[in-house]
């Protein structure tokens, strides 16, 4: 399978999708495409691309019969996927961009079924230089991504207040005004963990990083 080609065709619509076909399955009616729904979520990092999900029906758990096959497929790969008590996993290598679930299933058991849904690039955060609590901090990473994308950034560690931003835009930067990070009683160094995540329905892309901040 050439997967670039596979999904070529396939519009970006959503995370959810069940077959349109009414045919009757021949295997057994919790078998039928159109009673099968398919529910993906994607959590990407640097490191690896985690796709999971499950299906389900309105009677009972969901099984592969012969013929049938599961499959993930991305603009840069296609991985058969085993089916445990209706649920799958796999992990790829990092990615970014349209993923679909694919069930392909012999005629006359009623048609394919598919789910689709769209992570966002790898990237990377970068830690300020000599961060102090009491002055500004600036953290960046890799911004840019579609508009359509939720990002979020937060500070946490125990020598702070703990902060966190919902970004508009994806600017690759943000400062945190002098004081603002300041922990009343606090007058340690510690090591502070800042979280980028950028985030479209089920799609999860982040990354974070460790930094020292001092007073």
């Amino acid at each position: 399978m050439r997967a670039g080609g596979a999904l070529g065709a396939i519009a970006i619509l959503g995370v959810v999708a069940t077959a349109c076909s009414d045919e009757p399955s021949p295997v057994s009616s919790d078998m039928s495409s159109r009673d099968i729904t398919i529910t993906v979520a994607i959590d990407g990092t640097a490191e690896r691309t985690r796709v999971s999900g499950y299906f389900a029906t309105p009677s009972s758990q969901v099984r592969l019969v012969g013929g049938d096959t599961l499959t993930v497929v991305t603009e840069t790969t296609a991985r058969h996927l085993a089916l445990r008590d209706s649920t799958f996993q796999i992990d790829l290598p990092p990615y970014g961009g349209p993923v679909a679930v694919r069930l392909t299933r012999p005629e006359g058991r009623g048609g394919d079924v598919e789910a689709r849904a769209r992570v966002a690039p790898p990237f990377v955060v970068r830690p300020p230089d000599a961060a102090r609590a009491s002055a500004p901090v600036t953290v960046t990473w890799e911004g840019g991504t579609r508009r359509d994308f939720a990002t979020t950034l937060s500070l946490t560690g125990p020598c702070i207040t703990p902060q966190s931003r919902p970004l508009g835009l994806d600017t690759g930067s943000y400062t945190f005004n002098a004081g603002e990070l300041e922990k009343k009683g606090v007058a340690a160094r510690c090591s502070v963990t800042a979280k980028v995540v950028k985030k479209l329905d089920t799609a999860v892309q982040s990354a974070t990083v460790d930094f020292p901040i001092t007073p």
